[in-house]
Formats: structure tokens, sequence, C-alpha cells
């Protein structure tokens, strides 16, 4: 923006630029954007380990223990489970399970 006075037979020209409060303005969004950054990289970082924890597959599901506290046996009957509701639901609905376009659905427990 620029401003523009006439003081007596000068003409004065003079740029207005943001000033202070802009820049404390820009300076308040970026910590925003860091603190929001902060907060998405939080949320996934659990995501990420756990692909160290127990994982099974079946012929449609890949089944992981997200907690790491259930036993080998647990989490194999409860992959057959998964697997046979999956089963189920399928046949009912007469629907094809996409594994060739989707890929096996991931589940964890």
């Amino acid at each position: 923006m620029t401003r523009v006075s006439i003081d007596g037979a000068t003409l004065r020209t003079t740029v207005v630029t943001r000033g202070d409060r802009g820049l404390k303005k820009g300076g308040m969004m970026m910590r925003i954007a860091i603190l929001i950054s902060v907060f998405v990289v939080g949320l996934f970082t659990p995501c990420l380990s756990q692909a160290s924890d127990a994982t099974l597959e079946t012929s449609y599901l890949i089944v992981s223990d997200g907690t790491g506290k259930l036993s080998s046996q647990q989490l194999k009957r409860l992959a057959d489970d998964a697997q046979e509701t999956l089963n189920r639901v399928l046949a009912f609905w007469s629907a094809d399970p996409g594994i060739s376009r989707s890929g096996k659905i991931k589940l964890f427990f």
C-alpha cells in the first residue's frame, strides 16, 4: 500500500508495510504450523512401530498384534475368527475379495 501526502510544495510518498504487527502474526502462523506438524508426527509414530510386532497372514488378511501383549495362540485364534467372519460376509454378498486389485486387508489388534 502506498500513501501519498502533500506537505506544502513537496510531494512525499511513503510505502506502508505490514510493520511489527504483521511480523508477529507471521511468526504466530509459523509456530502453529510447527505445532500441527509435531502433532501429526506424534499421531503416526505408533503406526510405524507396529511393524515390529507379531504378524500373521491368512488368505485375505494380514493380522498384527498392536499391543504386543497377545500370545501367538491368541493371535492365531483372532486371525482365524476374523478370516471366518470375512468369508461369511463375502459368501453372503457373493463378493470378490479383491486381493488382486487392492491387496490384503491389514488388521491390528
